[in-house]
């Protein structure tokens, strides 16, 4: 008995991860993430374009989901001026933290990246109770929690590459990045339920549009162009 529940159990592991969107998903995040790290850990003279270049894809995909809704003109156009605040705010927020240190924003896709596959994971094996069913019925307690822990790892490993030692108070700016990437992805969930859409995008295969797979990093973003408006990088990192 004990060994057919087993079975089953790795069956519905199976099903439940390596399907044919997965390894579209894999094989895309590699690919991209992959191109994007060369590109910023080489301090390439054509990182300007490069993110000018995202930056114009990203309004155009905004400006197509603004303008295919059913919305009153006048409701899309005031979208429209708030989207595309809202996306500028974000990318220049991350530019801020690279041209101020390119190892910490290559840190902060890290850490982006790492909330999301912990909290794929532990969605995926733990389950329970929805974070927010109205919003994203996908996500779960357990998998923004296994985010958050998954980040807080890659916090303090970047802490004591970057320092040699454990930097607390960049530790806990980055956590609180991840929380904060979290709190971006339930809210672009919300807009794309607003707009009756369930991807932003078809550009990029297993993941949809670009501000489906950037919303956490546009939201922690905006809280970075405030941070550094207000009050400095160099009160917290020290570089």
């Amino acid at each position: 008995m004990e060994n057919q529940v087993n079975k089953i159990s790795k069956e519905t592991l199976g099903e439940t991860f390596f399907t044919v969107n997965f390894f579209r998903r894999v094989i895309t995040a590699l690919l991209l993430g992959g191109l994007t790290l060369w590109i910023l850990i080489s301090e390439s003279p054509y990182i300007g374009f490069f993110i000018s270049f995202l930056a114009f894809l990203i309004l155009i995909e905004w400006g197509m989901v603004v303008f295919k809704s059913d919305k009153p003109h006048n409701t899309r156009i005031l979208w429209l001026f708030l989207g595309v605040t809202y996306l500028l705010l974000g990318i220049f927020g991350f530019y801020q933290l690279y041209e101020y240190s390119a190892l910490l924003g290559i840190s902060l896709l890290l850490l982006i990246w790492s909330t999301d596959i912990g909290a794929y994971f532990a969605g995926k094996i733990i389950g329970g109770p929805k974070l927010a069913p109205s919003i994203s019925p996908n996500k779960t307690w357990s998998g923004a929690i296994g985010g958050t822990l998954s980040a807080s790892t890659t916090a303090l490993i970047i802490s004591a590459y970057l320092y040699e030692g454990f930097n607390w108070p960049m530790v806990a700016f980055l956590v609180l990045c991840s929380i904060l990437g979290q709190v971006g992805d339930l809210l672009e969930s919300r807009i794309k339920r607003h707009f009756k859409i369930k991807d932003s995008g078809k550009i990029l295969p297993g993941h949809g549009g670009l501000i489906d797979r950037l919303d956490s990093l546009l939201f922690v973003g905006i809280f970075l162009f405030i941070f550094y408006s207000i009050i400095g990088f160099a009160t917290i990192f020290n570089l």
